[in-house]
């Protein structure tokens, strides 16, 4: 069984209206769910990704991990390294956040 959100933790409404593009103060956590969700609502998936989850379990096809690298990498103004991009650093939200945590650590 698939964990799910308990509280409504994740604002319904993640994107500045006027240019679609991320809030700056949320955390890389909330950002990378933002996108998650996203993908989510665009594949008729209705139930709000946590954490957590295994992202290939909750509905993202291989497909939607490539899209989600890259939407990580325009959100974030990173380029995420090949030998990063693997099934255990975008097996959940928590794991692509780390990452992307690292990297932009590397760049500071």
């Amino acid at each position: 069984m698939l964990s799910r959100c308990l509280d409504a933790t994740v604002p319904r409404q993640r994107y500045n209206s006027d240019s679609a593009e991320m809030l700056d103060h949320h955390t890389p956590t909330d950002r990378v769910t933002a996108l998650v969700n996203r993908m989510l609502a665009e594949r008729s998936l209705k139930f709000p990704a946590c954490p957590e989850d295994d992202l290939r379990s909750i509905g993202l096809s291989s497909l939607d991990m490539v899209n989600l690298v890259l939407s990580v990498e325009a959100e974030f103004d990173v380029s995420i390294p090949d030998q990063d991009i693997t099934p255990s650093k975008f097996r959940s939200i928590s794991t692509i956040a780390a990452l992307v945590m690292a990297l932009v650590c590397e760049v500071n």
